[in-house]
């Protein structure tokens, strides 16, 4: 598993990924089970299938870093698999949480997009 690791970290900062921006995280297979209970319904959007995973989430970022009002993504993951998009950790507000998930949907596709962030209690 380390190796695996490793040589998933070597080949995305050989393509010029920066780590903490850019790679797609790689989920352990046990974690990869959250794609098939968020199925999409019938009538919502098929998963993108024009480019794939780690382009997904940097297209996601380079939506997200042009907004206006740029969002703090500093607690932010995004995951990307089979052109589906996770989002966890915490944003600053419930106006961020929403802008986050209406371009990672817009992104993505309807349907396509887990919203898993969380607003701190004030």
């Amino acid at each position: 598993m380390k190796a695996f690791l490793m040589t998933a970290i070597l080949l995305g900062l050989a393509s010029g990924n920066t780590w903490g921006r850019m790679m797609t995280p790689i989920a352990p297979p046990a974690e990869r089970a959250w794609m098939h209970v968020n199925e999409p319904s019938p009538g919502q959007g098929e998963a993108r299938t024009d480019m794939n995973d780690s382009a997904l989430v940097e297209d996601l970022y380079r939506q997200l870093w042009s907004q206006p009002n740029e969002p703090d993504l500093t607690h932010v993951k995004v995951e990307a698999l089979g052109g589906r998009v996770r989002l966890q950790g915490q944003a600053v507000s419930i106006e961020e949480k929403r802008l986050i998930e209406r371009v990672a949907t817009e992104v993505a596709g309807t349907g396509n997009v887990t919203n898993q962030l969380e607003v701190p209690s004030r």
